[in-house]
């Protein structure tokens, strides 16, 4: 299956869903909900790589605190 992507306005889609049943109507929302998580958590990875290689860290948490604050 495809995906594909359309800008619907929020009467249309609501009136669309009105002729669906209630199970599928679920099934719908269900699968917008996981995409959604899906997205989310790719942004949040993608906006901590970002911090990689910021300072080296050498295994021990004290020393590396107070190398942050020197």
């Amino acid at each position: 299956m495809n995906d594909v992507t359309l800008k619907i306005p929020k009467k249309a889609l609501y009136e669309f869903l009105q002729q669906l049943p209630y199970d599928e109507i679920e099934n719908v929302l269900n699968e917008i909900k996981d995409k959604h998580s899906s997205l989310i958590k790719l942004n949040r990875m993608q906006s901590l790589e970002s911090l990689n290689d910021i300072i080296s860290i050498g295994g021990d948490a004290l020393q590396d605190t107070e190398k942050l604050y020197e």
